[in-house]
């Protein structure tokens, strides 16, 4: 120590007396907070990249008339990442591509549709039915749609390879699509 400077520590207890006097003066600003709110309900909604972009948008700009009077929250994430943030109370609702029955919440199905493939060439056809035997993985996009969908592909990919491209959002498929 260099002579002339003075040094000042806390105890242990008063480091502890400082961890709690910062979080009471978090609390103290959180309380004020909730006096000058406008807003009387918040709407949190989360759901899967594919839903939030294809599906959601009209939902959402119906329910952005009524933002004056909602506090809307919106969040992307994985099917299995938003049933943890329902069983966390951080969202109030999900829309995920993964149907998984949970203790104490109602699971209703929201849409179905049927899987389609989108062919630029030819594909082969036999009957009126797609010979899928026949198709050429190594010119696929592989969309990883859901577990049900992935061991269906599983089962029906055999000992054939996988695709190259590989896909988790359904935006990119258009993307690929051009290559």
């Amino acid at each position: 120590m260099e002579e002339g400077l003075r040094t000042l520590s806390l105890t242990s207890s008063g480091q502890e007396f400082l961890l709690l006097a910062r979080r009471w003066e978090a609390l103290v600003q959180e309380t004020s907070q909730i006096r000058t709110r406008t807003k009387n309900l918040t709407l949190s909604i989360g759901a899967a990249d594919s839903i939030q972009t294809y599906v959601l948008p009209a939902m959402y700009k119906e329910l952005s008339k009524y933002s004056k009077q909602i506090e809307i929250r919106i969040r992307t994430q994985q099917s299995t990442e938003l049933n943890q943030l329902l069983e966390r109370g951080e969202i109030d609702i999900a829309f995920a591509n993964l149907e998984q029955p949970m203790p104490n919440m109602l699971v209703k199905k929201f849409l179905a549709e049927r899987m389609i493939v989108i062919s630029r060439g030819k594909l082969p056809v036999a009957n009126n039915t797609l010979t899928d035997h026949e198709l050429d993985t190594s010119n696929q996009l592989f969309f990883e749609w859901n577990p049900s969908f992935r061991a269906w592909y599983d089962r029906w990919i055999g000992d054939r390879n996988y695709p190259p491209i590989r896909l988790d959002a359904a935006s990119l498929i258009e993307t690929f699509m051009d290559s």
